[in-house]
């Protein structure tokens, strides 16, 4: 059985790029919604304004970088899937005044079942379903959200090594 393929349309138009004037929170009746790809150092985002793809950008994962990419943009919806970054960047979103989705990816098989799987087509997915039916993604709560525990945004190669060593003393990046 051959799957469909994934085609990923790289259109832009500046003109309608919806950037609120107002607010840098959130645009509720803007069209544009984001995909994002999380990754260790690098994220992949993708906008999609009705089922187009409007861009595609690239962040670095630090705090910084997230408010960079995301200030007074006025998107819509932004999704991403769970993951050990998901937490921390949703709580930078929130700051910024977004209602950031997180996707459940025990649930989300488009995603990790994908033959074609990228950190594009990864992005545009969690879009795509985003403007479609945000419950298809089945947003989940983070528990350190629950508990209000903040969750670091260091790379998870030094949170794995933290582990490792029982979470004492430092560990030198490398």
């Amino acid at each position: 059985m051959t799957r469909p393929v994934l085609q990923v349309e790289h259109i832009v138009h500046p003109e309608t790029s919806n950037r609120s004037t107002e607010s840098p929170a959130l645009n509720e009746h803007s069209t544009l919604t984001v995909g994002i790809d999380l990754g260790d150092r690098r994220s992949t985002a993708c906008v999609d304004g009705a089922g187009v793809v409007v861009r595609w950008f690239e962040f670095p994962m630090t705090p910084e970088g997230v408010r960079e990419a995301f200030t007074n943009q006025g998107f819509g919806r932004v999704a991403m899937e769970a993951g050990a970054q998901s937490g921390w960047v949703m709580r930078e979103l929130r700051k910024l005044g977004y209602e950031p989705l997180v996707a459940n990816p025990r649930k989300l098989k488009a995603i990790s079942a994908n033959e074609r799987k990228s950190d594009r087509n990864d992005a545009l997915l969690l879009a795509r379903l985003a403007v479609a039916d945000a419950s298809l993604l089945y947003p989940i709560r983070h528990r350190t959200e629950a508990r209000g525990t903040p969750a670091s945004p260091e790379p998870r190669s030094e949170q794995r090594a933290l582990v490792l060593v029982g979470g004492q003393g430092e560990v030198e990046p490398g």
